[in-house]
């Protein structure tokens, strides 16, 4: 559910950037900004408030020599967050892996975005009519407009699919007779958001690279199976290690590569948005803890049966919807 808040929360914050950027393409006069930057900074004071974004791990944020104090000492806090038990030799890697979370996360570019957004509208409106886009802020905040057009669908279908598994779960909670719940086949959320988030980044960015093959920003030579072939090579040996999340992401795998060219997204994300017993069954035998009586040879061997089924399953019914 805490997940769930915090996606409502990131695509919020999302859509208000989108509109003020809507709103920067307008001709100045066009625009009323009465108010406007005092939203944008209250809500860039919440971000850092509740911890979100660390200013100083913002790229391309203004530094001072206060903050590169503070950002000096800030590795002995992130000490105190590392689990207990953590080697020391190991502490410097968790914590470089920690300042690059902050750095790189989607709050981090939210933020930068609202900052670029509140250069605008505190700039002279004669400035703004010479093109705020084109100077330093509006530059950077064209980038981040991409990078969030690029990673909010993923995050909205992840938001709209977990939901849905929240108010089944839910449900089939109410429903249950107190001595029957804990033979009811319940999902693992957290398995699941896991693996729903990995294959979305991989099929968006397969699709990207697809599109854009001949991009000057890509390698010479590059070719969008190669990366699938990967990212494939990746799952699978993930599975063989038993690694119970991957298994979903091969099945949702094994599901795309059947209608690849005919909207298997929207398939899957059918699927999910209606859930079936047959999907309920499938993700729990997928995702229940490994045990003597389920080999992990046979679970991987199933992996296509399961797909079939749930393509068989869900087939007729999408069609009937789209009719």
């Amino acid at each position: 559910r805490s997940v769930l808040h915090k996606l409502e929360e990131i695509s919020a914050l999302a859509g208000f950037i989108e509109e003020l950027y809507e709103q920067l393409k307008q001709p100045p006069e066009a625009v009323e900004l009465d108010g406007v930057g005092t939203q944008i900074r209250s809500r860039m004071r919440q971000l850092r408030k509740e911890k979100k974004v660390i200013l100083f791990y913002v790229p391309e944020m203004p530094q001072n020599s206060e903050l590169d104090n503070i950002r000096q000492k800030f590795p002995l806090r992130l000490i105190k967050m590392l689990p207990s038990g953590t080697p020391l030799k190991e502490w410097s890697k968790e914590i470089k892996k920690m300042e690059k979370h902050y750095a790189e996360s989607i709050y981090s570019k939210l933020y930068s975005a609202l900052h670029s957004l509140s250069a605008w509208t505190q700039s002279p409106e004669e400035s703004r009519a010479a093109g705020f886009l084109e100077s330093a802020d509006g530059l950077r905040l064209k980038r981040l407009m991409s990078v969030m057009k690029f990673r909010l669908p993923a995050i909205k279908s992840i938001q709209s699919s977990l939901g849905v598994l929240l108010d089944t779960n839910e449900e089939a909670v109410l429903q249950a007779e107190p001595d029957t719940v804990p033979q009811r086949q319940l999902i693992p959320l957290d398995d699941f958001r896991k693996a729903w988030s990995y294959f979305c980044s991989s099929v968006l960015t397969l699709l990207y690279y697809q599109e854009f093959t001949e991009s000057a920003g890509l390698p010479q030579g590059f070719r969008a199976e190669n990366y699938l072939k990967s990212i494939l090579e990746f799952v699978d040996r993930q599975c063989s290690r038993g690694i119970n999340h991957f298994h979903i992401v091969r099945l949702l795998w094994l599901i795309y590569e059947k209608n690849p060219e005919n909207d298997a997204l929207t398939f899957i994300l059918y699927c999910i948005q209606n859930p079936q017993d047959i999907l309920r069954y499938t993700l729990h035998q997928v995702m229940r803890p490994q045990t003597d009586k389920t080999p992990l040879k046979r679970r991987l061997e199933k992996l296509p049966h399961y797909g079939e089924a749930l393509i068989t399953a869900y087939q007729n019914r999408l069609l009937e919807a789209l009719v």
